[in-house]
């Protein structure tokens, strides 16, 4: 029987914040508030950078949140900070204390634990129900395949799992100390820690579900493993926090499952790490400097360093936020006819592929240049800029006749209509048409609104007197 942790003490909590990370830049976990850097446990922020290591925007504070929540830290723990970005591409995942920065009473075996999660798409902040391990100290790896369900590691505290609603449930018995965790390849999980290897120390373990799990391979050199990223099935990078070991590239058998070091970059121990093709981006182990470098196939290249940590703070956890992350489907709020009556249905009709419609009736017309179903629509994105917008329209006529149909884009900066999709004809199956706006300049106002308008005319000659419409799905695809 799973082992449970002991308390829920405070419900999951949501934070909505406007903006969002950009595709191929860099977020470091920024630990401290430039402040004194004593006691524990200390600020958590998440601070975004271009790939030259230039800051982006504003840092997303994990602290002070409404309700009196947090997510800290402890500041020289160099195996707490990590990030993850979650399986569906969706949310970047933090792990902590909730308690706040420098409070007094903090414990590191007592406080409540808590696990957040960032939306990439509007840098909104929601927290779990937080909870007190059975064992172990600070939260250290943190993996979810979808922003709800998740995989929590610590010190002494094995791996537990639960979902943001939830109390988590202890997976291993017993308890190994572990660092960093992921899913590697569908229903694998892999993590590393201090006492997790074959030999039973440095090491990485395979869990697949139950109790137990089965040990990997030891860490090369019997480093201190910290965070790694696995591309596609075989390939790993590996940071190591023991300066003389560095950045691991190892590769693996698909045979005969066995992993094996290729080479390493000595001299830096390192904690943070994210990978973008062949350039590798790292946090030092002591938390001081932002660094890259460029796997050439036979070693590393020399590491550059991007960017330095602040007084005060310390560089921890590295995500690189993925290419084509979290587009955004966004159903209309607002409807209004210009022409046309509704015969049946609603607007929330138009949210689901269903079959279920809102039926619109012909505004009578006998000039063929104008329109007998005319309705301009209105949603909310939190994407306030976007790199493309599409406008799609399931729909078809009921009765038969000859129509066609006009899907247009409102641009807020010229006040125009743009993005003309004219279908013709327009028949009794449902067909699917999208107006594409990319790049989106316009698209969206400050408040993230979108607006667009669907308008049904007669093709040549008024077919049918009283011809009636079916919209079944109308949204808006709004990406990054």
């Amino acid at each position: 029987m799973m082992k449970k942790t002991l308390f829920i003490a405070l419900a999951a909590l949501t934070v909505a914040v406007q903006a969002q990370f950009q595709a191929g830049n860099l977020v470091v976990n920024v630990l401290g508030d430039g402040g004194s850097v004593s006691p524990d446990p200390q600020a958590s922020a998440l601070r975004e950078f271009t790939p030259a290591g230039a800051p982006v925007g504003s840092d997303v504070v994990l602290v002070n949140l409404p309700g009196g929540r947090h997510v800290t830290n402890a500041y020289g723990e160099t195996s707490e900070g990590n990030l993850s970005v979650s399986g569906d591409g969706k949310f970047l995942m933090v792990a902590g204390y909730d308690h706040p920065a420098r409070g007094a009473g903090f414990d590191v075996l007592l406080t409540q634990r808590v696990v957040g999660r960032v939306s990439i798409a509007n840098k909104s902040v929601t927290l779990s129900n937080t909870f007190v391990p059975s064992a172990g100290d600070g939260l250290r790896g943190l993996w979810s395949p979808d922003g709800d369900e998740y995989y929590v590691t610590g010190g002494d505290l094995g791996l537990l799992k639960g979902t943001f609603n939830t109390t988590p449930d202890q997976l291993l018995n017993p308890f190994p100390s572990s660092r960093y965790i992921r899913e590697v390849r569908p229903g694998v999980i892999y993590f590393s820690g201090s006492n997790v290897g074959p030999s039973g120390g440095n090491g990485f373990g395979e869990y697949t579900g139950g109790l137990g799990y089965t040990p990997l391979f030891d860490t090369p050199n019997g480093a201190s493993s910290r965070n790694w990223v696995v591309v596609g099935e075989n390939t790993m990078y590996l940071a190591t926090s023991t300066s003389g070991t560095g950045l691991v590239k190892l590769t693996r058998d698909p045979i005969l499952d066995v992993w094996t070091v290729n080479y390493n970059l000595s001299g830096t121990g390192i904690g943070g790490i994210a990978v973008d093709g062949t350039t590798i981006y790292a946090t030092s182990s002591a938390g001081t400097t932002l660094l890259r470098t460029t796997d050439t196939g036979s070693g590393f290249a020399s590491w550059t360093t991007l960017a330095t940590a602040g007084s005060n703070t310390r560089f921890r956890g590295l995500v690189l936020i993925p290419a084509g992350a979290a587009p955004e489907t966004v159903a209309p709020d607002a409807l209004t006819l210009q022409r046309g009556q509704i015969i049946s249905g609603t607007i929330a009709d138009l949210a689901t592929d269903n079959n279920v419609a809102l039926r619109l009736k012909k505004f009578f017309v006998a000039n063929p240049t104008e329109a007998f179903v005319w309705g301009t629509l209105q949603g909310t994105t939190s994407i306030l800029t976007p790199s493309s917008v599409t406008f799609r329209v399931k729909s078809r006529m009921v009765t038969g006749g000859q129509f066609r149909q006009e899907l247009e884009q409102w641009n807020w900066n010229t006040s125009t209509y743009e993005n003309l999709l004219n279908t013709n004809p327009f028949n009794t199956v449902y067909g699917t048409r999208e107006s594409i706006a990319s790049p989106a300049t316009g698209k969206v106002n400050g408040s993230g609104r979108l607006q667009a308008r669907i308008r049904t005319f007669p093709n040549g000659i008024s077919a049918n007197p009283l011809p009636e419409v079916d919209w079944d799905l109308v949204n808006w695809i709004v990406n990054p």
